[in-house]
């Protein structure tokens, strides 16, 4: 990967994580609000999460951690700096409401903590029929996917005998349909990785790709030929496992990948580049991204429960602005505390009792 391309990678980050950040922020600002209900804003920036994972993801093993160990210890130590964290705030922004709004009851998870908070912590929520996420932070549910998608790509990298195969169809039963249906998403940031290189393309070209992809995504969603797709999941369902029951958000999730992919194949090849200096700024802002992904939303209940219903530009930019300082304060204590976690896992993998 060059270097202008890895920053042009953090940009994409940034950008993907704003468009979560807006859209469930919508909540605050009722034309803001009618918008994301037509466009799904939120849904695209998780698309392109899942293929920006898949490349860098491939890369980090195939340049950087050369054994499963280091692999699953920088991936562990990525995770949950920002997912303990994150399910911490989100009980403590449950609890917080239950309390002011004068409710009698708190939430089933936090009845139960012995059976829910293991399932959080092995990110099994969305297994098979399950839809378990923590308290006030449904956008874990990406987190139940992607870090599973992370244990098959290991196994199928990293495994070189024969048992390669059977561990990973294994796998893919264990974690079931949920999760298989928007794995080739991933899949295909990992195969443009592994194939960058046999792509040619000239860098004028790829510069008028790269504009197109864009004007294609804008395109796409003026004309919500996501959603206009998605009509006929139930005609694929249909077709191929003869079910009534669909998945809402699927072809269109597809096409938004394509998309994506086009835009990476021509940032590749575009001759990008990046001063030292936009370069820090654009590594610094990525470095808060995970966070304000994961915290965004507990912060978001705390304010929704204590304001007044408030249409007003201003209350949303206020809202919006004190939600940024919150989770850039959080992320100094956790997403960039990730070196600590390394340490505890380097630690723990190195006891004896594992090295029997």
């Amino acid at each position: 990967m060059t270097p202008s391309f890895s920053v042009y990678l953090e940009v994409v980050r940034i950008m993907a994580t704003l468009i979560v950040f807006i859209a469930h922020g919508s909540s605050f600002y009722k034309p803001l609000a009618d918008l994301n209900e037509v466009a799904k804003l939120g849904r695209d920036g998780v698309i392109i999460f899942f293929v920006l994972s898949g490349y860098v993801i491939s890369w980090c093993a195939n340049e950087k951690e050369k054994s499963p160990l280091n692999f699953a210890i920088n991936r562990a130590a990525r995770i949950y700096s920002v997912a303990i964290p994150a399910i911490l705030l989100g009980v403590a922004s449950s609890l917080f409401i239950t309390f002011y709004t004068g409710s009698h009851e708190i939430e089933y998870p936090l009845q139960k903590p012995w059976i829910y908070f293991p399932m959080y912590l092995s990110f099994i929520g969305n297994f098979w029929h399950l839809s378990e996420v923590p308290p006030q932070n449904f956008p874990y549910w990406s987190l139940n996917f992607e870090v599973w998608y992370y244990v098959i790509f290991a196994v199928f990298f990293y495994v070189r005998s024969n048992l390669r195969w059977p561990l990973v169809f294994g796998l893919l039963l264990l974690v079931g349909p949920n999760l298989i249906q928007l794995f080739p998403l991933w899949i295909a940031g990992s195969v443009l990785y592994f194939f960058h290189e046999k792509i040619k393309i000239r860098t004028l070209f790829a510069r008028w790709l790269l504009v197109f992809s864009i004007l294609a995504f804008l395109f796409v969603k003026v004309f919500s030929l996501d959603l206009a797709l998605d009509q006929y999941n139930a005609v694929l369902w249909k077709f191929l496992f003869d079910s009534q029951t669909p998945p809402p958000q699927l072809l269109g999730d597809y096409l938004l990948c394509l998309i994506v992919v086009i835009n990476f194949i021509a940032a590749q090849h575009s001759d990008l580049s990046f001063s030292k200096e936009i370069t820090q700024k654009i590594r610094y802002m990525a470095s808060f991204s995970f966070s304000f992904y994961l915290f965004h939303i507990p912060v978001f209940g705390v304010f929704l429960a204590v304001l007044p219903e408030n249409d007003r530009i201003l209350s949303y930019a206020l809202v919006m602005i004190s939600t940024t300082i919150i989770i850039m304060f959080l992320a100094k204590y956790t997403e960039h505390k990730k070196h600590v976690y390394r340490s505890i896992f380097a630690k723990l993998a190195s006891h004896p009792q594992w090295q029997k």
